[in-house]
């Protein structure tokens, strides 16, 4: 037991003990735990007191048991969930009118590939990086640099031209160390791209989109072997393959509780190869499976767990913040650590 552990615990104990009296440890096992750390009995026994009486803690548990209520109600979702035919496979069709779209998959947050659905784009047909070279080489771009780009996105944003991207695209086999994502607004931060949106169209399955706003159109552009860990969009997407091949992971919205949800919107899982000794609950996932190629159209629900792999040197369009009957669905804020913390003493 160390000099500190004798006095009055400091403010990152109390936080944890407040913490395990949030996730519904009772307070005979914390003072034990406590006690197997080295804690006094009396300083444990007081300090736990306290706790329970903080009103700020009282009021937090009330929060708490909310939570846990709704993580119990996701987790017997996720429960009948597993036992239906669409945990199996996402649909895919040819085509849909928008209200097949909007009753069958919008409304009831169901993912769905549109085979070809955006097959007559013009971007379909003409996009690729030596087009790209071609049509805007001279244009500046940013992109992230680095394959942990999503986690430390302040430190990794560079900017290079377009001929400079598609050289480097061109001498590289496979790398996950750069990659051009929709956080790079590239629309807003690259006016000379502002003519791609000609080569959009309206997908007969959506309500109007308007394609030349740079806050609903975003561009994805990288080479072969780019990964999207696994997280959830605050807001539906419909996302178009223009070229190249990309492969999902995808699992339902409810899933939260079984994902490892810690950061922001992210997951600490690796679809591609669950640690199920680390991650014990990912074996509840219903984990579901897409190839999207060129002209084809996947939906993802707003909530939806995706990760993403490029087969190829890939570009793709996100259509986001789009609105069904004058309405933006979206999620609230949900950014921010949401682990639960342990002593630093403890580790």
């Amino acid at each position: 037991m160390t000099a500190d552990t004798r006095r009055n615990l400091d403010g990152e104990a109390r936080a944890w003990i407040a913490s395990q009296l949030f996730h519904g440890r009772t307070p005979a096992w914390i003072e034990e735990r406590l006690c197997k750390l080295g804690v006094d009995a009396a300083v444990a026994r007081a300090e736990v007191r306290d706790a329970v009486d903080d009103p700020l803690v009282r009021a937090g548990s009330v929060r708490a048991k909310r939570t846990r209520k709704m993580e119990g109600l996701m987790d017997a979702y996720a429960s009948m969930h597993r036992r239906s035919a669409e945990a199996k496979a996402i649909p895919e069709v040819a085509a849909l009118r928008e209200d097949e779209f909007l009753e069958e998959y919008y409304y009831r947050n169901r993912p769905v590939i549109v085979r070809g659905g955006a097959a007559h784009w013009p971007a379909v047909a003409r996009w690729s990086p030596a087009w790209f070279r071609e049509r805007f080489g001279e244009v500046e771009v940013e992109y992230m640099e680095g394959a942990n780009r999503y986690r430390h996105a302040g430190d990794v944003h560079r900017r290079t031209t377009v001929a400079q991207f598609v050289d480097r695209l061109d001498a590289t086999r496979a790398s996950n160390e750069f990659y051009i994502v929709a956080t790079n607004l590239t629309f807003r931060r690259s006016a000379d791209l502002l003519p791609l949106s000609e080569d959009l169209r309206q997908l007969p399955f959506l309500p109007p989109v308007p394609l030349d706003d740079p806050a609903v159109v975003n561009l994805w552009f990288g080479p072969r072997g780019t990964i999207t860990p696994l997280h959830h969009d605050v807001m539906n997407v419909v996302f178009t393959q223009i070229y190249g091949r990309k492969e999902f992971v995808l699992a339902p919205s409810f899933a939260l509780p079984a994902v490892y949800n810690r950061y922001g919107v992210y997951s600490d899982i690796d679809p591609a190869a669950v640690d199920h000794a680390r991650f014990p609950r990912a074996r509840d996932v219903s984990w579901l499976r897409a190839a999207v190629a060129p002209g084809d159209v996947l939906f993802i629900p707003v909530g939806w767990w995706h990760w993403v792999y490029a087969r190829d040197t890939s570009i793709s369009i996100s259509l986001a913040d789009f609105r069904v009957g004058g309405v933006l669905d979206r999620l609230g804020n949900l950014r921010g650590d949401m682990d639960v913390p342990e002593l630093a003493w403890t580790r």
